[in-house]
């Protein structure tokens, strides 16, 4: 019995003819990627930093309701079990220290909300200053046809809507917690 050598010819890439005969012999349209201008990068930037602090936001406002929720317990612990012994002076220290972290996501969140006001007052002057540049060119619908400008509220799903429904309600509650920690 005598062992032929496997085919190593192959027809180069070149010499391949596409099939008429295929479902797929219509060529795919190539994506036209026209270069970003300085305007439109710089809009992106604002669009990624905005992106940033809403995401930061709604990580914080989680973390807060956890320590909150954390000091509450404290207190009532505190509360119930008073401040002498070492196991007081513990409860005492626990609680001074979720203080300091709640105020501290408190005030992280106001400063988050803070340069979210600005970023999304640059973000709609640059839109508005990109719209008119193109409708100057004779090219009003340029960036109609393309899905490009940042949608803040698309991005979000319904749970994160009912999220900072929650959110508006317990900023109400965080009011009275602020009262029960100055107390």
């Amino acid at each position: 019995m005598t062992l032929r050598p496997a085919q190593t010819w192959s027809p180069s890439f070149n010499d391949m003819q596409p099939n008429p005969s295929s479902p797929f012999s219509t060529p795919t349209l190539q994506i036209l990627d026209i270069p970003l201008n300085s305007q439109e990068m710089h809009y992106r930037e604002i669009c990624g930093m905005l992106k940033y602090t809403q995401d930061n936001t709604r990580q914080v406002t989680k973390d807060k309701k956890k320590y909150s929720r954390e000091l509450h317990v404290a207190l009532m612990r505190l509360d119930v079990g008073g401040g002498k012994g070492r196991d007081g002076r513990e409860r005492m220290r626990k609680v001074a220290v979720l203080r300091k972290v709640v105020r501290s996501h408190q005030d992280y969140k106001k400063n988050l909300r803070a340069c979210e006001g600005v970023l999304w007052r640059k973000e709609n002057e640059l839109k508005r200053a990109l719209r008119l540049q193109v409708r100057e060119n004779g090219n009003a619908d340029y960036y109609e046809g393309r899905n490009w400008w940042f949608v803040a509220g698309e991005e979000e799903s319904d749970e994160e809507d009912e999220e900072d429904d929650e959110d508006e309600e317990n900023d109400e509650d965080d009011e009275d917690l602020d009262m029960e920690m100055e107390g």
